[in-house]
């Protein structure tokens, strides 16, 4: 491989480094944040049925601004 091709190939390999594990700690930490929510909001809600519906539209919110 010629030297100027190894040096593109290698360019980037420091920015992912870094990027890949801050890229997992952040998924993790929206997990449990998602979790933490939705069982906050299960816990806030008294009646069953209204809890589903609650969790339904708390969903189809998420679901239209691109959040899931």
């Amino acid at each position: 491989m010629p030297h100027s091709e190894q040096r593109a190939l290698c360019g980037p390999v420091p920015a992912l480094l870094v990027a890949l594990p801050l890229a997992a700690l952040l998924g993790a930490v929206i997990g449990v944040a998602w979790v933490v929510g939705y069982t906050l909001l299960g816990l806030t809600v008294e009646d069953r049925v209204v809890r589903g519906r609650r969790a339904g539209d708390v969903g189809t919110r998420l679901a239209a601004r691109g959040g899931r």
